[in-house]
């Protein structure tokens, strides 16, 4: 799924479920067979919290952008993360950008954390998706992000419950999802979200991105008041 910048705003959409969800049958049977039950939601961090090592601290230069959903019903927010996308659309700023969250197993710095409050891939409504990718265009001019570009990063291999350094270099995407980070420190499926619905939402906020910089659309979600 490609959309075009310069053209009329495309629209995220799967299926024709009239309560606007994501529908099941839209996704991949392997990623629903490996759906991790709902109290596995990142408040309750992998490997023991190790995840939340470094919360609250300075962020620094904001290099990433990594989506999640929250395994939570639709209207729970977490501070783990710096914002939340409920299930109707409304994105809730539950961080400031300047403080490291604990949303990506010893990634966090650096690292904005956007997740989707669903309870799993079938529940998440298409109104989610558009908003995850405003904020994530405006996000991108705030922090001067490019969007389609790749930073290296040390490598490090998951021993237990332990993520240790590893020989070699990763790169990163600016904008990824859980799924990546959890492949390439060796902890996949235990995390992987958002998998498969990164692409669309990718798509979309580059056409946001261009949008906002011509003025066909204001800043809703990062810059208030």
């Amino acid at each position: 799924m490609v959309y075009e910048q310069d053209g009329p705003e495309p629209m995220i959409a799967w299926g024709e479920d009239g309560d606007g969800r994501v529908p099941d049958g839209d996704q991949p049977e392997r990623a629903l067979d490996r759906w991790a039950t709902p109290d596995l939601h990142p408040d309750q961090v992998l490997a023991g919290e190790a995840a939340a090592a470094g919360a609250g601290e300075p962020m620094g230069p904001i290099r990433f952008i990594t989506l999640h959903w929250t395994g939570a019903p639709p209207d729970a927010t977490f501070p783990s993360y710096h914002f939340n996308i409920r299930g109707n659309g409304v994105c809730v700023g539950t961080l400031p950008v300047v403080t490291k969250g604990s949303h990506t197993w010893g990634r966090n710095s650096g690292n904005v954390g956007i997740t989707l409050c669903a309870p799993g891939p079938g529940r998440v409504r298409r109104v989610q998706l558009e908003t995850a990718a405003k904020t994530i265009a405006e996000l991108a001019i705030d922090h001067h992000l490019d969007l389609a570009a790749k930073v290296e990063m040390p490598r490090r291999r998951t021993v237990g419950d332990q993520l240790l350094p590893a020989p070699g270099i990763v790169m990163v995407p600016v904008l990824t999802d859980h799924a990546f980070w959890a492949k390439a420190d060796g902890y996949y499926p235990t995390r992987w979200d958002i998998d498969e619905l990164l692409v669309p939402v990718k798509a979309k906020a580059l056409w946001y991105l261009a949008a906002l910089r011509e003025g066909r659309h204001q800043f809703e979600h990062t810059r208030r008041g």
